[in-house]
């Protein structure tokens, strides 16, 4: 199993100092943002957690 922090995504930002994890709300910001933001914070990284509720799912 790889861990979560070994992904294309991390080896990207490897070099970044600080990272704004933004999502556009309906709750999958914080399901699919959080886990990324913590590994980050984990790793060193200075981290900041955004989310626009104006953001609207349209509904089929």
């Amino acid at each position: 199993m790889t861990a979560l922090h070994s992904n294309p995504l991390f080896t990207r930002l490897a070099d970044a100092e600080r990272i704004l994890v933004a999502g556009a709300g309906g709750g999958f910001d914080i399901y699919s943002g959080l886990p990324l933001a913590l590994s980050l914070l984990h790793q060193g990284k200075q981290v900041q957690v955004a989310s626009d509720p104006r953001c609207k799912r349209r509904r089929a």
